[in-house]
């Protein structure tokens, strides 16, 4: 019986999304997926978090309940502030996705990847 109850908690978690999101963007041709908050803002993607290079600004998402905050992600905020960098959090729309300067995508399990092209953008390399 616990077992049970723990399986349907879980699967009603942000896994089985994850899980669906990833697999339709890879039916189509991505590695990943957007994830969005229920006002349509960009929180992370599928299975990491993202910091965003916008107009020569660090923005990271508010996570609020949408998103988990990552260990990966905030050491990685770590380092930044501690090279002088100034983190924003702030909500991010699609738009500023696919206009951004650079997006690193960072997760405990998929590591720190520079994000080279969403949708039709492409990026160059991060350098942290």
């Amino acid at each position: 019986m616990i077992r049970q109850f723990l399986r349907k908690r879980k699967a009603g978690g942000s896994y089985i999304n994850s899980f669906l999101a990833t697999s339709d963007a890879q039916r189509n041709g991505y590695d990943d997926a957007l994830m969005f908050d229920d006002a349509g803002n960009v929180v992370e993607v599928s299975v990491a978090n993202i910091i965003l290079v916008y107009r020569g600004q660090i923005i990271i998402p508010d996570t609020g309940n949408a998103a988990l905050e990552g260990i990966t992600v905030r050491s990685a905020l770590e380092l930044l502030e501690h090279n002088g960098y100034k983190i924003n959090r702030g909500k991010i729309d699609r738009s500023m996705v696919f206009t951004a300067d650079e997006l690193l995508v960072t997760g405990t399990a998929m590591k720190n990847y520079l994000c080279r092209i969403i949708g039709q953008t492409s990026y160059w390399a991060v350098r942290l």
